[in-house]
């Protein structure tokens, strides 16, 4: 779906009309998938689904019916970065730029006024966002191809503001010529038809492999071995019926075990007929006992994988059981974002200098009293985040496998920079909100110096360490489950910072 400006404009015009007035309309909820960014819309007595096309052939604003299915949600930093300021927001107004495909959304949130501004162009989703709490304190507005820019030499006004980012759209392909005029002819065409649910199917079936239920196999095996447990118990009658018999010799001491019925009697220092016979009535009355409890066991297991199976979703896969729905993540579209763009290093005196990593581990044991004792020679640096909070650092590749192999116990958090390959960061807490604003801040600032990146808005991901999982024959490659992403800044004297918060 790639829709043209008059297409793009006709939606919105639509959907004012719909809406007839913004005073009640609230940004509820927001999705995406690896083609759609969903964003819910709620106003007195309807709902409204606006979905967003991610780029790369799907461009534009489509209105649907309703969420798009879970199997096909995912969670990405673009999608992290618009929850943080529209969800809950007020949707005050919607328009498109008469020039090209850039759709505004001016909203409210909290207590100051927001312009988000989506541009289509050369197949990519580019984002700008003008929020006024931000501006008038740091005179910055963010680009998702730069990052936060300064615009403070302009006038604090929204219109010359919002004009100011139109042009700098041209950059990435903005049209600054007048199209509307070359687009007459097809403005008096009806609109495309097209429905969004059927997307979402088409986007189902081409972008989800289906896997069978690891459930399912755990059951499986389950069932197995309780099955074969309980089979070597049932053989306690067998064992008994040899041994009442007296066909069985327990005489011969120098033989210290024997096969009775499959299962075999150890004598290491069990001597005497008599002995030998007790030790074997023992191991009779044990058997016989696990026979009643395995059989529970085994009723149990059977029913528990019976009732799984006999899901609806089995019947609809086949009759094979259920499965699972994993996206194939080469088919996601994923937008221009700044953290994506290689910065230059800056070799400057006053700034930051990445020669090698011994160096840079030198000035911190020196400047921050790192916690490692002479570990020179060690992949990693510890530190101390406040008194008893401590953390470590990876200097390479070697490192970043031991502190989370070996350093890290398994609700530790670990933190990387989103986007960029370079150190991880483990630290000793097990939730986001057992660290300040600051101390996060400090946590980015050290990754960033580590990964020698030279860049003020940092992008962390961030999990626990539970949820990571290491890539075979590739050292500090790992796999990441369950991750969550926030934005920090770098703080230039963090290494005073965190001295100070070790002082207490």
């Amino acid at each position: 779906m790639i829709q043209k400006l008059f297409e793009l404009q006709n939606i919105v015009t639509n959907l004012k009309k719909d809406l007839k007035s913004f005073e009640s309309a609230q940004i509820q909820k927001l999705f995406s998938t690896g083609r759609y960014i969903c964003i819910t819309v709620r106003v007195r007595g309807a709902t409204k689904y606006l979905y967003l096309g991610r780029g790369k052939g799907y461009e534009g604003l489509l209105i649907g019916e309703s969420l798009p299915p879970k199997e096909l949600r995912i969670r990405d930093i673009i999608l992290e970065y618009l929850r943080k300021y529209l969800v809950s927001a007020r949707l005050l107004d919607m328009k498109v730029d008469p020039m090209d495909r850039v759709l505004i959304l001016k909203y409210k949130y909290q207590n100051s006024v927001g312009q988000m501004l989506f541009f289509w162009g050369g197949r990519q989703l580019y984002l700008a966002n003008l929020y006024w709490n931000d501006f008038l304190e740091k005179g910055t507005v963010f680009l998702s191809w730069k990052g936060n820019i300064n615009l403070a030499h302009l006038e604090k006004d929204e219109k010359i503001i919002e004009e100011e980012l139109l042009k700098m759209f041209i950059s990435v392909g903005k049209f600054q010529d007048d199209r509307m005029n070359l687009t007459n002819d097809e403005r008096e065409k009806k609109d495309r038809k097209v429905d969004v649910s059927e997307l979402l199917k088409e986007e189902f079936n081409l972008c989800l492999k289906a896997s069978e239920s690891k459930k399912k196999k755990i059951l499986e095996r389950k069932v197995f071995k309780i099955a074969g447990d309980l089979e070597k118990s049932k053989k306690w009658r067998e064992i008994k019926e040899a041994i009442d018999s007296g066909t069985i010799d327990l005489q011969d001491e120098d033989r210290r075990e024997i096969l009775i019925a499959g299962i075999t009697f150890k004598f290491a220092s069990v001597i005497g007929h008599y002995k030998r016979m007790d030790h074997i009535y023992k191991k009779i009355k044990k058997l016989k006992r696990g026979e009643g409890i395995l059989a529970n066991r085994w009723a149990e297991t059977k029913k528990e994988y019976d009732d799984f199976m006999s899901l609806e979703r089995a019947s609809l896969e086949g009759g094979n059981g259920p499965k699972v729905y994993t996206i194939d993540q080469s088919k996601i579209i994923r937008p221009i974002w700044f953290d994506k763009i290689k910065f230059e290093k800056v070799n400057d005196d006053n700034d930051r200098d990445h020669d090698n990593d011994s160096e840079v581990e030198c000035d911190m044991k020196s400047d921050v009293h790192a916690v490692s004792d002479n570990k020179q020679h060690e992949p990693y640096v510890e530190f101390e985040l406040r008194k008893n909070l401590k953390f470590s650092v990876g200097k390479n590749e070697k490192g970043n496998d031991f502190i989370r192999s070996k350093w890290a116990n398994k609700d530790d958090l670990w933190f990387h920079i989103d986007g960029y390959k370079g150190a991880h960061l483990i630290v000793k807490v097990k939730s986001i909100g057992e660290l300040s604003e600051e101390e996060l801040k400090l946590v980015g600032s050290v990754l960033c110096e580590y990964s020698k990146l030279n860049i003020t808005i940092i992008p962390l991901v961030f999990t626990q360490v539970k949820n990571i999982k290491g890539v075979k024959g590739h050292s500090g490659k790992v796999i990441v489950n369950k991750q969550r992403h926030i934005q920090v800044e770098y703080i230039k004297n963090w290494k005073e910072l965190l001295e100070k918060s070790i002082e207490g």
